[in-house]
């Protein structure tokens, strides 16, 4: 089984509830502005060989574009 690293369980988890949470207030600058975040996250943790299934399906979710989701 594939642990998931500690470090990004952690932040997939924060970026997670706090869109959840920006949308459930219709807070649509907070929300677009931590999903910004999260893809900066996302990209830094790839481009840096650090790709887990989880920060990928994460990733996925929060993400408005049906094929940007898919890819």
């Amino acid at each position: 089984m594939n642990e998931i690293p500690p470090d990004i369980y952690t932040r997939v988890q924060e970026y997670a509830l706090g869109i959840t949470n920006a949308w459930l207030t219709d807070d649509e600058v907070l929300a677009s502005s931590l999903a910004e975040s999260f893809r900066a996250y996302y990209d830094e943790q790839t481009n840096s060989g650090r790709i887990h299934p989880l920060l990928t399906e994460a990733m996925a979710d929060f993400t408005d574009d049906p094929n940007e989701a898919a890819r």
